[in-house]
């Protein structure tokens, strides 16, 4: 089981997520997280219903729809044949089922219950039908009347309550027992037995199930839901008064609590329609639930009879009106179109039929589910005058965003409009809602065009099902392909409505079509799609382009992987006689090692004829040769290095070497990584290296070039059976001494200066590359050399690792030119241990010191030397560094030793950087414009001031480097703040703090602020506050970096006592400018602590209305992930009643711009729920026990 999630080959299907209770959901959420983090692959799917929507992580959200039309209709046929058919008819037409028979457990309860007789109305009809189907079973009869004396439903019903109380779906056998319990003290001559005897019976025979952990649950959660309406409606006819107040029993633990809401709904359902004692309950409900949540109060009066709207339909409408804001798209518009009620048309209408599309998707969307029959009226009178965009817009949600009289009254007003734009949209909604059966009815009365629309869409096929209708579809989309003159346009209508399998007569012509360029019509992403449906046919197009020497999109290796290796056919030749460097690549890759032979064969020729020109070849030729290689560079690694073996034996120096040129250059990487090869590959290619190495030092022709090209190609494999032929570079020392000798005879002569060309640094770096005890021998061997010493010591100081926890010191390349995490391990272990001195330090030392004797001339090169010594632990030194500053150099010397000592461990003395920097400035005081232009060196030295003995010396320097020249300093700072974050001790905050103030323009970089905020939170905070309050200082939150209030705010949130700093900074401060800034960084923490601290102060207030969708979303969700710029998230809902509960105190407050803010929040923060979903432990009133009502538009 742990090999198939580690490999992702198993997914977890983990059903019903909601049913869970919250404590045993978060300690779920929690174990699947950190088996996300063992288990990377791990594939997850989660089943929830929205009141569980609080997943920290997921990386799509997938909304399961109702039932499609032809879904219904084959439940139906496959249960009960054509009778079901008809039963499914007769329910679309029934309003109170239109849209149950969209859920699976009514639809199948409707058709096993009334096939053929009178079919129940409501849900709540349906599952009493199921419970009393149920219970008919002889079986069940007999035990529910002999074991449970008849009184089961009390049983089950006390269950339930006990279980929705609890707010889960499955509660512990004590819970139940104790329900149990309950019932049969009120029932004593009830003779029920034990509480476990009863328990097991209902198991048994019953709704009831047991889990594997004991624990028992309903057969289905909607059954316990109905179970507990039946404690609902109890309470609800118990309930003498007038009206129910929000201090009612029934308000607090019933009705603002979210897991009772289906509870609610199917004792209004059942109590409506029941008498005239049940719609006065009903109607107690629905003036109450205006005050705790407006959108419980619609839905009640939604699935409620008609009869209750007569009795509240006048506060209802009072409170709807006083509640929605004129033109606006607000919650009231919301509550209005929930509840199904015409009254409210002329209200809404004006907002989901305006001509601005953006006001009428954003009214329509808010809105939600329409009952187009509501708006009759208004669609009979003015529908037709409403703009055809307008029209099809509307219609389109109605089916999109309504149920099944959404669907019914968009097909109607479609069938009768006259627009092909908005029978198109209608169609294409309809079919995408999987309702095939509405859409055909629209295509029958539909001209050419919108039959030749529809056809370009794919998805029709899913949802048309009359056969004439699919026919003629497919026939208007081969004609509307035959029409297009783009390929690519063609290739992309073709996908769009891609039947399975793919026609491969009909896509690899375009394919293969020299008229269709793979990359510039920008077709990468039908392509893309083209891929993952049918991976082998885009293959096999691939391979035919290049046989015609085509072009193939870009990125096309992972495809070409897959075709077998091509030595004869025409992309064998399109690689031999490629004229083009990318078809020639492309071909490349697939060819086999035939190819490649024939390929390398010509060109040795091409170079071999170029050599023997005696002059300089021509560009022509230098191309054709270029181009040649590049091919053979882009043939597969194991091909090319099987061809290669075949030269194992090779003793011509000049074809040595030229493979080695091709040996260094192959792949993408070039010389940057190792061929990846097996081993046994490997071994072979060293040995053939090896082989080549005797060749070329046997062969007295042998140039000093020719062996550098093979120490190169030996870097591609570094090996310590390598080491002896690095050593050959002893003969490139010698070879070298003598060419520099004859040049000076020459030069002497003519009085020209020759240049020599060196491969030192091939040597050392194929030596520093093989790395082990041999290569370390190696270069200390030659540490005396006067030409390779100085490599050699430089190749003993990259290998040392100055920590084994760290490899990237053994990389020549820093990714800053200051290695500061180097600096720093060298730092401490100079501390641990200041006189510990490495055998490859003091031999590199002791040549430096011999470079220094009285008769040298060359304190330069003792210096170099000296200096990749000091990289590597060496003890006390001090003498010898005195000694070494003492000497007259240039300042480029002076900052070479300098950095060195810092990467060893030493502190830089500042006074010494104050005279290298007036050096620098000295040396150039002829040619400044020079450094002015170009001021690398300048800022390099400016660099290494944060690190020195006296770090505040940086001002002195900036004030030398402002003497002589001009530039702006502002170029170079991202180096000088590298410095800064990385300098040792606590004075980095300070530092930076100074520096903005002798150079404000600073504070306009944003480098400036993420150095502050990378050295400590806690620093950063007073810094700011400290420069803020300073009206001199050049400081402005407007012109802080955008992110920085909440990067600070992140930070401070790591820290144990970082917020609480930050909330007393805020409170201390007294410029508007100060509490501003402030403001938002506490916003950013998402702390509703903080928030309501912002909300009391007016500056807070100020700052909060200026991004208050934003500083709400931040507290009511969570983002997955949580890392602060990680691009696109997911936000997840949290429970938000703490910030509520306050908000809603500050809305009835004294303060009344305060209350006025207090509701603006409360009011928005609902409309947040609205868009992003909420979580099923936050009640629906904000704090019901301050009593009250919210909204409260009416001020009752």
């Amino acid at each position: 089981m742990r090999q198939l999630i580690a490999s992702g080959d198993l997914i977890l299907l983990l059903d019903g997520l909601n049913e869970l209770p919250v404590d045993t959901r978060s300690r779920l959420i929690a174990h699947l997280d950190t088996l996300r983090r063992e288990y990377p692959l791990m594939m997850l799917v989660i089943s929830t219903r929205r009141q569980a929507l609080d997943i920290p992580f997921g990386k799509a959200t997938v909304e399961i729809q109702e039932l499609a039309d032809d879904q219904q209709e084959e439940i139906a046929r496959t249960l009960n044949g054509d009778e079901g058919l008809e039963m499914l008819d007769h329910a679309w037409r029934t309003a109170g089922l239109r849209d149950l028979v969209g859920i699976p457990l009514y639809l199948s309860a409707l058709l096993r219950l009334a096939p053929d007789g009178a079919l129940p109305e409501t849900k709540d009809e349906v599952v009493a039908a199921l419970v009393k189907d149920h219970e008919k079973d002889w079986r069940r009869t007999d035990a529910i009347e002999t074991t449970l004396g008849g009184q089961h439903a009390l049983l089950l019903q006390e269950i339930a309550t006990a279980a929705t109380k609890a707010g889960q779906t499955s509660i512990g056998p004590e819970l139940a027992m104790a329900a149990i319990a309950s019932v049969a003290a009120s029932l004593p001559f009830a003779g029920l037995p034990s509480p476990k005897q009863v328990l097991d019976t209902l198991v048994n025979v019953h709704a009831l199930r047991r889990d594997e952990d004991g624990k028992v649950r309903f057969s289905h959660h909607q059954l316990q839901e109905w179970y507990a309406s039946q404690t609902v409606e109890v309470m609800l006819l118990a309930h003498r008064f007038p009206d129910l107040l929000l201090s009612d029993a029934l308000c607090i633990d019933v009705i603002n609590v979210r897991a009772w809401e289906e509870s609610v709904l199917f004792a209004c359902e059942r109590l409506s329609r029941r008498d005239a004692a049940g719609l006065a309950a009903v109607s107690k409900v629905v003036r109450v639930t205006l005050g705790i949540d407006p959108s419980l109060a619609a839905a009640v009066i939604r699935r409620s009879s008609a009869q209750l709207w007569d009795l509240v339909s006048e506060i209802v409408m009072q409170f709807s009106f006083a509640w929605h804001q004129p033109d606006s798209a607000d919650l009231a518009l919301s509550f209005m179109v929930a509840t199904g009620r015409p009254e409210f048309a002329a209200t809404v209408w004006p907002l989901i039929s305006q001509s601005d599309r953006q006001k009428q998707l954003e009214a329509l969307r808010m809105a939600g589910r329409f009952t187009p029959t509501a708006f009759e009226a208004q669609l009979t009178a003015g529908y037709d005058r409403l703009a055809e965009e307008t029209r099809a817009t509307l219609l389109g949600e109605f089916v999109d965003a309504g149920g099944m009289d959404g669907i019914d009254g968009a097909v109607r007003w479609a069938l009768g409009d006259a627009s092909s734009k908005v029978k198109i949209e209608v169609i294409e909604s309809l079919i995408f809602r999987r309702a095939g059966r509405h859409a055909s009815k629209i295509l029958e009365v539909s001209g050419p065009d919108v039959w030749a629309a529809v056809a370009t869409k794919g998805y029709y096929e899913e949802g048309i099902e009359k056969p004439d209708q699919i026919a003629r579809l497919r026939a208007e989309r081969a004609a509307a392909i035959g029409r297009e003159t783009s390929l690519a346009r063609k290739l992309s209508l073709i996908l769009e409505v891609r039947r399975n399998p793919l026609d491969e007569d009909e896509i690899l012509p375009i394919l293969e079509s020299p008229q269709l360029d793979m990359r510039k019509e920008g077709i990468g992403w039908t392509l893309t799609r083209l891929n993952e449906i049918a991976p082998q046919m885009l293959a096999k197009a691939l391979v035919s382009r290049l046989g015609k020497g085509l072009t193939i999109p870009y990125g096309s290796e992972a495809l070409l992987e897959t075709i077998q290796p091509q030595d004869t056919g025409p992309v064998a030749q399109a690689a031999l006689e490629a004229t083009s460097r990318d078809v020639g690549m492309a071909a490349a890759a697939v060819v086999g090692a035939i190819i490649v032979r024939r390929t390398i064969d010509e060109w040795l020729a091409l170079d071999q004829g170029i050599r023997a020109l005696g002059r300089a070849a021509t560009k022509e030729q230098r191309d054709t040769e270029n181009l040649k290689a590049t091919v053979i560079q882009a043939t597969k690694p194991a091909t090319f290095l099987t061809v290669l073996l075949q030269f194992a034996d090779e003793t011509n120096p000049q074809t040595i070497a030229a493979l080695s040129e091709l040996l260094r250059g192959h792949g993408s990487d070039r010389e940057s990584k190792v061929i990846p090869v097996d081993e046994d590959m490997r071994g072979r290619v060293v040995d053939m290296l090896v082989t080549w190495t005797g060749a070329l030092v046997s062969n007295p022709g042998t140039n000093r070039g020719q062996m550098n090209d093979l120490a190169t190609a030996m870097r591609r494999f570094p090996d310590s059976r390598l080491v002896k032929a690095a050593e050959q570079l002893d003969a490139d020392i010698k070879g070298a001494a003598e060419e520099r000798t004859t040049e000076l005879a020459e030069s002497r002569r003519s009085g020209v200066r020759y240049a020599r060309m060196s491969y030192d640094w091939t040597y050392r770096d194929l030596l520093r590359e093989i790395g082990d005890t041999a290569a370390k021998q190696a270069l200390l061997a030659r540490l005396g050399n006067e030409q390779f010493g100085s490599h050699a010591a430089c190749g003993l100081a990259q290998l040392f690792a100055p920590s084994p926890d760290t490899t990237e010191t053994g990389n020549p390349v820093f990714r800053h030119w200051l290695d500061y995490k180097r600096a720093a391990l060298a730092r401490q272990a100079r501390q641990s241990a200041p006189n510990l001195s490495l055998p490859e330090a003091d031999a590199i030392l002791a040549e430096a010191e011999r470079h220094l004797l009285p008769e040298s001339i060359a304190p330069a090169r003792a210096i170099t030397m000296a200096g990749w010594g000091f990289m590597i632990p060496h003890g006390n030194r001090d003498e010898l560094i005195r000694r070494l500053f003492e000497f007259a150099v240039t300042s480029r010397s002076k900052f070479d030793l300098i950095t060195k000592l810092f990467l060893g461990g030493h502190k830089p003395d500042h006074t010494v950087l104050l005279e290298g920097l007036q050096l620098l400035f000295a040396e150039n005081d002829r040619n400044m414009w020079s450094l002015e232009n170009d001021p690398w060196e300048v800022f390099r030295w400016l660099e290494l001031f944060p690190q020195s003995t006296k770090p505040e010396s940086l001002f002195d320097a900036l004030d030398i480097v402002a003497k002589h020249f001009r530039g702006n300093l502002r170029g170079g700072i991202d180096g000088l703040l590298t410095s800064v974050r990385n300098m040792p001790g606590n004075g980095g905050p300070c530092l930076l703090r100074d520096l903005a103030r002798h150079h404000p323009d600073f504070l306009h970089d944003h480098s400036w602020y993420q150095a502050l905020i990378s050295l400590d939170a806690m620093d950063a905070l007073r810094v700011v506050v400290e420069m803020s309050d300073d009206l001199e200082s050049g400081w402005s939150p407007d012109r802080t970096a955008y992110s920085f209030p909440g990067d600070l705010g992140y930070a401070l949130e790591q820290l144990p006592s970082g917020l609480e700093n930050l909330s007393s900074a805020f409170a201390a401060a007294t410029l508007p400018r100060t509490k501003a800034f402030l403001a938002k960084a506490m916003l950013e923490t998402g702390r509703t602590e903080l928030f309501m601290q912002l909300v009391e102060d007016p500056a807070g207030r100020e700052t909060i209305r200026r991004q208050l969708h934003m500083a709400l979303q931040s507290i009511a969700y969570r983002r997955d992930p949580p890392v602060r710029g990680s691009g696109s998230f997911t936000l997840i809902p949290v429970d938000a009643s703490p910030l509520r509960a306050a908000l809603l105190r500050l809305a009835n407050g004294g303060d009344a711009a305060a209350a006025e803010f207090g509701k603006r929040c409360l009011t928005e923060l609902e409309a947040l729920r609205s868009d992003y979903g909420r979580v099923d432990t936050e009640p629906r009133h904000p704090d019901i026990r301050q009593g009250v009502a919210w909204p409260n538009p009416l001020g009752a």
